[in-house]
């Protein structure tokens, strides 16, 4: 049976990958969306390779930040389900080894 302590752990390892992603992508948007703003602005000749590049990089950016918005603004079963569990084990429900519940078996 696996503990509350042990469901805590896993949703911290998941919610802790979730926001380096989360992050990353973020990051790596506003800094393409910053470089291409100061080209602008600075009037830096960029060659043509590069623009292709950095509007790819902008175009698969902006998907990702799409995806990003849509993780964090939707709720999932998945989570519902996993957060249900942990609330349950912890208000004394299956798995619980608090005091009073291994006072309970015993009695039976």
């Amino acid at each position: 049976m696996i503990k509350n302590s042990e469901f805590v752990s896993i949703l911290k390892r998941m919610m802790i990958g979730k926001v380096v992603i989360t992050a990353t992508v973020i990051f790596s948007f506003f800094g393409v969306i910053i470089g291409i703003g100061h080209a602008m602005h600075t009037d830096t000749e960029i060659s043509g390779e590069w623009k292709e590049i950095l509007l790819l990089m902008l175009g698969a950016l902006i998907g990702a930040f799409g995806k990003v918005i849509d993780h964090w603004f939707t709720d999932t079963e998945k989570d519902k389900k996993l957060i249900d569990k942990i609330t349950s084990i912890s208000g004394h429900g299956e798995g619980c080894e608090c005091n009073t519940c291994i006072k309970q078996i015993n009695k039976l």
